[in-house]
Order: structure tokens, then C-alpha cells, then sequence
């Protein structure tokens, strides 16, 4: 793959950020972009350095070299050289790794390197976690946050009508804490990730580091919500332990909330003060939700409402879902439903903070609801590990070892 061009493209109020990259066949040439505001345009990087991100797993998959005359950047190499390693021990029938060539020149910085600190919003209750944590954060505070919601156009569960949604929220909560947004589309996915790249296993996390990297004359810190805790970790496309190796020696990406539960989650935003911001949270997987943000009966919407009321912060949240979602709680217990053992560890721990907090009833429909579901560690081990191939060591290392 060749990275061929990079411009900026003006169209009335919005700029976008374009890159032209030449795959061989059958992909072909792909045109890539990310728009924002015009008055956004200053943030936009158009070294290349973004482009190369998002080709690096599409090439993987597709087993071509990357060549692109973008700024040699060591830390960067090194960082995608690891990230290959990890992507290829998770997927090796999928995910080869492939030689990155840069080419290109450092860029002038000029006299200011940029200082933002950047926040991916998606509205739900991970992202406010994110932004929570950066105003409680001595390391963070002192640095207006940027709040930057994304619509990857083509995604599963990223229409327009939520974008939209979220892109409020996101202004809302930006007035209250001081900071400022900037709004986000790019055609990744329908250009190229729908046919090379699985989003849940691999490609939200490179999309953000994408965006981030594509935004970085603004940022030189972003910043993205954790979706599994440490204790969960299996391969994810976005994880604290993948997020970091994008960045470069000019912008630094973190994974915040790892440690937390939802609903430790949910407690510390609470704790933080910052629990009103919940009666906007968007977190449901229906397709059409009415005038509230949620439907309050898909399972995303009942995992939440059974969190919320086990983090003591539902009554806050109550405007985020209909009236009669909230009303019998041991009504939406009774629907729930676990696709996989993630959601039985998940509900395991909401039933454990239910009794904690006394509502032993509603914990108990929540065990006999998932009870079923449970195997056992032992066999989810065994499963993990019969999928992982083992390592192969070349002589070399073997020896280099001893």
C-alpha cells in the first residue's frame, strides 16, 4: 500500500482532512477522509501520520508492505512493530505482520507544540467515567478538555440520529466543566474497515487512534474510555494494553478506567460529583429510540438500569429512560439476557453490589437470571487457551535467551 496524497478539502462550513491511499487489487485506490468544522481546521495534521494508522491492519490483512512519505517517526515505528506482534499472536491466521516504510522528513512544529487534551465521547456511562476522572485528576485539571464525539459513518450503531445526539450531550456537559468539542465524521468504515477489518475485534481502537492522530496539531494527549476492566482482558480492538503502542513521539494515547467495574464506574462519577450528567447518557443498542436517549428494553439498556440502581445513581439517571423502564426494576431484571460469559461476570458483580446495598430481592432475580449461563472458570480458561496458539521462537531468540 501507498500513502499517495494528503490534503484538506473545503466544502462551505466544513473542512476535510483527505487522504488518497493505492492498495494493490482487489482493494484498489481508497479515498479516506475525516471532516470537522471549519473553524476546526487548524487541528488537522496533514503529515500523513493518521493515514498510516488506519492502513497499518487493512495492509495486515491483506499482507502488503505500508509505504508512505510521512515524517520517520522511531517511537512510532517501534510502537507498530509491537502492535503487529500482539495483533498477530491474537489473530495469526488473519493479522500478518507486514514492513512499515516512512519516508518522509520531521515536521516543523513550530515555536508552540500543541497542548490539547483530548476525550473520545460516546455518551455513554465509560466516556462520562473518562471525562469525570480527567477533572478529578491533578496529572489532567489543569487542561481544558476537548471533547470529541465521532460518527465512523457505516458502523453498526453509529447512525446519524445518535451522532447527533451524542454531539449535544457532548456541547451540554463541555459548557458545564469549561471545556469544548470537536464533532468528528469520517467514511473509514464504508472506505475500507468494512471489507478488511472486523470492528469489535479490531477496529474501533485503531479508528480512534485514527481520529486522534488526524486531530493532533490541537492534541498531544488523548484520551479513550476503557471498555473491559484488567481483569477481563481477551483480544479487544481497543484496551489499555493496544491503545498506547499508537501513539507517537508528538501525541500520547491513554486508556483510562481499566480498573473499574461498571459499576465502580458509576460510583466514582458520583463520587466526583458529576452524577446529574447522567440523564443524558445514551447507551442503548435500539435502532429508533423515541424522545428519551434510550429505550430501556434492549439488554444494553437493562444491563444499565440494573448498574445504575446497584451504583445508587439511578434516581439521577431516571430522564435518560422511559417512565415505565424504570418503574419495576424486578421487572427489567426478569428480561435480562446473557450472549456470552463477559455478561454473566458483569451481572455476577451488579447482584454482589444489590446485596451490598441491601436489595436482596432484585439480587437474587439477577442470579437466577444469569445462573444458567455461567461456566466455569476453569472451562473458560481451558477455552481461552486452546484457542491461543503457541509462540514460535526462532533459533536466534532461543539462544539469545539463554
Amino acid at each position: 500500500m501507498r500513502l499517495l496524497n494528503v490534503n484538506i478539502q473545503r466544502h462551505v462550513d466544513r473542512s476535510r482532512l483527505v487522504g488518497e491511499l493505492l492498495f494493490n487489487d482487489p482493494v484498489g485506490r481508497r479515498e479516506l477522509y475525516i471532516e470537522v468544522a471549519r473553524e476546526h481546521e487548524t487541528a488537522l495534521d496533514t503529515s500523513g501520520t493518521a493515514f498510516v494508522i488506519a492502513a497499518l491492519l487493512p495492509c495486515m490483512k491483506l499482507g502488503e508492505d505500508l509505504h508512505a512519505g510521512v515524517p520517520h517517526d522511531e517511537h512510532l515505528l517501534r510502537n507498530l512493530d509491537e502492535l503487529m506482534r500482539v495483533y498477530h499472536m491474537w489473530y495469526p491466521d488473519r493479522l500478518k505482520p507486514i514492513g512499515v516504510h516512512l519516508s518522509g522528513r520531521a515536521m516543523e512544529t513550530g515555536n508552540t507544540p500543541p497542548t490539547g487534551l483530548g476525550a473520545f465521547f460516546s455518551g455513554g456511562v465509560d466516556s462520562m467515567q473518562l471525562v469525570s476522572r480527567l477533572l478529578a485528576t491533578p496529572a489532567y485539571n489543569n487542561r481544558p478538555v476537548t471533547l470529541i464525539p465521532v460518527h465512523y459513518d457505516g458502523a453498526r450503531l453509529s447512525s446519524a440520529k445518535t451522532y447527533d445526539r451524542v454531539a449535544t450531550t457532548a456541547q451540554h456537559i463541555a459548557i458545564k466543566i469549561g471545556g469544548s468539542v470537536i464533532p468528528v465524521t469520517t467514511n473509514l468504515v464504508t472506505a475500507l474497515y468494512r471489507e478488511t477489518v472486523r470492528w469489535t475485534e479490531e477496529g474501533y481502537g485503531s479508528a480512534m487512534a485514527f481520529v486522534s492522530h488526524a486531530l493532533s496539531r490541537h492534541l498531544s494527549t488523548s484520551c479513550i474510555a476503557a471498555s473491559i476492566t484488567y481483569w477481563e482482558y481477551w483480544p479487544n480492538a481497543s484496551s489499555a494494553f493496544t491503545d498506547p503502542l499508537w501513539s507517537s513521539s508528538s501525541l500520547s494515547l491513554h486508556t483510562i478506567g481499566s480498573e473499574l467495574d461498571r459499576v465502580g464506574k458509576l460510583e466514582e462519577i458520583k463520587r466526583n460529583g458529576h452524577a446529574r450528567w447522567l440523564d443524558m447518557a445514551h447507551v442503548c443498542n435500539g435502532l429508533e429510540p423515541g424522545k428519551v436517549p434510550n429505550c430501556g428494553v434492549c439488554e444494553k439498556c437493562r444491563r444499565t438500569i440494573i448498574a445504575m440502581e446497584a451504583a445508587g445513581v439511578l434516581e439521577e439517571a431516571r430522564a435518560a429512560f422511559p417512565e415505565r423502564a424504570t418503574r419495576d426494576l424486578c421487572a427489567v431484571a426478569k428480561g435480562i439476557t446473557c450472549k456470552d460469559t463477559w455478561m454473566v461476570d458483569w451481572y455476577a458483580h451488579f447482584a454482589l453490589a444489590l446485596r451490598r446495598r441491601g436489595e436482596t430481592d432484585l439480587a437474587r432475580i439477577v442470579e437466577h437470571r444469569v445462573k444458567h449461563y455461567r461456566p466455569s472458570l476453569l472451562k473458560r480458561l481451558w477455552h481461552a487457551a486452546s484457542q491461543t496458539p503457541a509462540p514460535q521462537h526462532s533459533p536466534q531468540a532461543q539462544n539469545a535467551a539463554l
